[in-house]
């Protein structure tokens, strides 16, 4: 996972009740994250504290700039060739649109130096993959993963106006949680799930998310953006004699393509469509 996204992640959730464990891509990057709120915080990344004496980027030359040198150190030019507007529009967006940011950040409780990762973060489509297993019942988890995805959400629209989705492991009722912007939006979907049933995480991960919504899209030549995968779950397998779902890297190597080919990196755990 890219530096910034990381750092922007762990900056929005620091002050949450929450654990990282571990983190994978998916069309571009995912990242899991548990609902357990009575866990402890040892095993999480360090919070990430942004640098406040520097100048803040202030053009749309600026912001342009940051944005092109994200795509170059991720590869992403196959999805953002020069003639690709998005990067000049988010950069425009970045300069005009300051205080808007500025609040969405003070919302966060983010420092305003976040705008440039928040734009970078534009770039992406983002998918929030819940757990809705039986355990997301217990010591209020689930209330837990409400007030995780409300934020994902937030960064995730600060400058993607096409928002997030939403799909869960068990749920059938998901199918139309797309283009999620509010908090509101977001609690009329998840209230909508009650939590029941076992935890198929990467099996379903694979059904749901990756195959109709990446690696279809790919083949089809219809991806247009890549993508953040972002897994809320408490880490808990539900029932514990559920077997364990193969390795998620090894699941994506399964439903490689001409066209969308997995390469998997063991320094990074990641993956991305290589180029034709």
């Amino acid at each position: 996972m890219p530096d910034d996204i990381a750092r922007i992640g762990r900056e929005a959730l620091r002050r949450s009740p929450l654990q990282s464990r571990g983190t994978y891509a998916a069309g571009a990057h995912a990242t899991t994250t548990t609902a357990n709120a009575t866990a402890t915080s040892s095993a999480a990344p360090p919070a990430y504290t942004y640098r406040e004496d520097g100048p803040l980027l202030q053009t749309e030359a600026e912001h342009y700039e940051v944005l092109t040198s994200h795509i170059t150190s991720q590869q992403l030019e196959p999805l953002f060739p020069p003639e690709n507007p998005r990067p000049k529009t988010i950069a425009r967006r970045a300069a005009n649109e300051s205080r808007r940011v500025y609040g969405v950040c003070e919302n966060l409780q983010l420092s305003k130096w976040a705008n440039a990762d928040l734009a970078q973060i534009g770039l992406y489509d983002v998918i929030v993959f819940c757990d809705d297993s039986g355990s997301m019942m217990q010591q209020q988890r689930y209330e837990t993963l409400k007030a995780v995805v409300r934020r994902i959400t937030l960064i995730a629209a600060a400058y993607n106006t096409d928002g997030v989705q939403i799909r869960f492991i068990n749920s059938t009722l998901d199918s139309g949680f797309n283009g999620i912007v509010t908090e509101e939006q977001v609690n009329t979907c998840l209230d909508l799930v009650v939590p029941n049933n076992g935890t198929a995480l990467g099996t379903n991960l694979i059904t749901k998310v990756v195959e109709p919504l990446i690696l279809k899209r790919a083949r089809d030549g219809e991806l247009r953006r890549p993508v953040i995968v972002s897994i809320v779950t408490d880490g808990q397998v539900f029932p514990p004699s559920l077997p364990p779902s193969p390795p998620f890297p090894s699941l994506l190597m399964r439903h490689d393509s001409p066209r969308a080919r997995a390469r998997t990196c063991s320094s990074t755990r990641s993956w991305r469509p290589r180029r034709s």
